[in-house]
This record gives C-alpha cells, sequence and structure tokens, in this order.
C-alpha cells in the first residue's frame, strides 16, 4: 500500500482527506471523506475549551507580592528597565549573577490552580547570562532553578520532565560552594545569540491546590555575570466552553448530484 509522509501541519486542526485508486485500466469512485485532528501543542487548550488567564505579573509597577524572603548571601532581585522582555517591555525583575556565594529568592504570591480545567500551564519570559560550562565540563558554575510549594507545604524543584521547552542546561558544580549544587540548573546563555527563552512548563498535577513559585539563583565564590532577568509571568488554565466548538460549520464532497 502507498503512503505519504505528514509535515508541517498545523496543531490542533482538523484535516480533510480522500482517495481515489487508478491505473492503467482507469479510476476508481472517489472515497468517502475522511478527517484526522491534529493534538494541541503543549500547553495549549482543546478546542473544547478556551484558555483562561489565571494569573498575570509583568512588573510594571513594581514586584506587586513577590517577595525575596529566605535568600542568603547579597540578595539582589529587583526591578530592572535593562532589558526589556518582548513581550510587555519596561521592567523585568533581575537577580545579578554575583562573584560571592548566595542563594537569592524570588517568591511568587499563593495562586489557587482550579480543578479539571487542564492543562494548567505556567508561561514566563527569562534572559539570562550565568556562568556556565567552559572547555570540556558539562556542568553549570552558577545557575538558577524553578520550585513550587503547594498549600503551605516545602518547595520543591520542578523537575525537567514538565518543563516543556526551554529545559535545564546541566547540574551545578560542588566545587566553589554554589549553594544548589549537583541540581539541574539554567546557566550559560539563554539562546546564541543572547535573546529572551519563552519557558513553558505543565502545572497540571498541581490542580486544585494553592501553590507558591520561587526563582532560585544560586552563585559560587569567584566570576561574575550579567545575571537572570524574569517576566510576563503568566498562568493559564483550560476552561469548558459554554458552546463547544464544532470541527466544520459545512461540508460536501460532491460526490452526489445537487
Amino acid at each position: 500500500p502507498a503512503s505519504a509522509p505528514l509535515t508541517g501541519l498545523a496543531s490542533n486542526t482538523w484535516y480533510y482527506w480522500r482517495v481515489t485508486a487508478g491505473n492503467f485500466c482507469g479510476e476508481a469512485n472517489v472515497s468517502s471523506v475522511f478527517r484526522f485532528k491534529t493534538a494541541p501543542a503543549p500547553g495549549d487548550c482543546d478546542d473544547s475549551t478556551v484558555q483562561v488567564e489565571l494569573f498575570g505579573e509583568d512588573f510594571s509597577a513594581g514586584l506587586n507580592g513577590f517577595s525575596t524572603s529566605g535568600s542568603s548571601g547579597a540578595q539582589t532581585w529587583a526591578i530592572s528597565s535593562a532589558r526589556p522582555s518582548p513581550i510587555s517591555g519596561g521592567g523585568a525583575v533581575r537577580a545579578t549573577n554575583i562573584a560571592s556565594i548566595s542563594d537569592q529568592r524570588l517568591t511568587s504570591p499563593s495562586l489557587a490552580l482550579p480543578l479539571d480545567q487542564n492543562p494548567i500551564t505556567l508561561r514566563f519570559q527569562n534572559w539570562r547570562d550565568l556562568e556556565g560550562p567552559s572547555g570540556s565540563d558539562a556542568r553549570c558554575w552558577d545557575g538558577g532553578v524553578l520550585e513550587i510549594s503547594a498549600n503551605g507545604g516545602p518547595f520543591s524543584q520542578i523537575p525537567d520532565s514538565i518543563i516543556l521547552n526551554d529545559p535545564y542546561r546541566g547540574p551545578i558544580s560542588g566545587n566553589f560552594g554554589n549553594p544548589l549544587a549537583d541540581l539541574p540548573a539554567w546557566c550559560n546563555p539563554s539562546s546564541s545569540p543572547r535573546a529572551w527563552a519563552d519557558t513553558l512548563v505543565d502545572l497540571s498535577n498541581w490542580a486544585g491546590q494553592s501553590v507558591q513559585l520561587r526563582w532560585r539563583l544560586g552563585t559560587d565564590s569567584s566570576f561574575d555575570r550579567e545575571g537572570w532577568y524574569v517576566d510576563d509571568v503568566r498562568v493559564h488554565a483550560c476552561e469548558t466552553a459554554d458552546t463547544p466548538l464544532l470541527p466544520e460549520i459545512f461540508a460536501d464532497g460532491f460526490e452526489a448530484n445537487p
């Protein structure tokens, strides 16, 4: 049987197809119309639901409920206009990659995540220039991680398995006192050339809970870099549509006479 590879299809989209068989004797009747629907892109809502924003912060008016509690060493998270994000422009919140040991923490307000509205996703912009691997060494020297706390419990690191893009770059070295030693982390530039990364995280595992998110920058005792900028923090869910979206308004294969 013949086959045709399909590439470049849009996500969350209905496609229609039919078949006509033919050989040197002629062509058969055209088949019925078949259809299939591509899956939503990671983090997107299916067409039976609509996206709703549960939380949004672009730091245009300060930290707005974000805190730096629990930091150790020098704490540098602060509003900066040095690198406006491509979405909101204006200020972002930045932690400097200093040349001394620090554990710098930026914690969100409590966010109530709904039940039965999955996928629930966190999306944020981040720009980074953090001391990363050099030569044959694959470890980060300084680096950032993302953590979550549910219902007032302890914070734990968001694992790579639910970071839908822009994964951690490597483990942090333990040679120079970094408080986040051995954890997988973001380090080095966010891209080459340096640009903002659009980072997407699946929070569906915490549906129905009240959570806080925490960005942590760990630095060691040597070398500095520009640091880590975070902006345009958004949490979205997928709410059932009042009127389900139909796969088509009208369809006719024109196989029969009008």
